[in-house]
């Protein structure tokens, strides 16, 4: 099950094997549902829900891989606006702008079970899910195209985080 546990770490001795880091997840916090006064009513109010039907995410991400290589896992980075024009970021694009210096902070690995051969000029395909099953958000997925993996983390049962 090693190989299905994300793993905080310090990318040093790392080859990205793609130019551009896919967008996978957002979110806002807190969490606002909109809702009509009454029934006709246009205006709008907004209220806090209590429930973590916002907590439940898929994306399917697309890489351009010109080179060849081999895919060990995927680099999860984050970003965040604290307040204002303040921000927070290990995105590797976007952090000498929004966090120059932060040595405090690092990305997930995710990684894979089995390493796969990147030959050059294939695009690589990757699906990735995120489910909350009883107060806790399971993340799942690295289905991969051409290479196939099995689905990592089936129903959380190497890593979770309780909500």
């Amino acid at each position: 099950m090693g190989g299905e546990i994300p793993y905080v770490v310090m990318f040093q001795a790392v080859r990205r094997l793609s130019p551009t880091v896919a967008d996978c997840w957002g979110f806002q916090h807190p969490w606002f549902e909109w809702e009509g006064q009454k029934k006709g009513d246009t205006r709008m109010s907004k209220r806090y829900t209590l429930n973590n039907g916002h907590n439940v995410w898929s994306a399917e991400m697309v890489f351009d891989i010109p080179e060849k290589g081999v895919l060990h896992g995927f680099a999860g980075y984050f970003e965040a606006v604290l307040y204002d024009t303040v921000g927070l970021s290990i995105h590797p694009d976007h952090k000498e702008v929004a966090s120059k210096d932060m040595l405090s902070w690092f990305p997930l690995f995710f990684p894979i079970r089995r390493g796969i051969r990147k030959g050059k000029l294939e695009d690589r395909d990757a699906d990735a899910v995120e489910t909350v099953v009883h107060g806790r958000a399971e993340t799942g997925g690295a289905k991969i195209k051409t290479g196939q993996t099995g689905l990592h983390n089936v129903s959380g049962r190497s890593s979770w985080i309780g909500l």
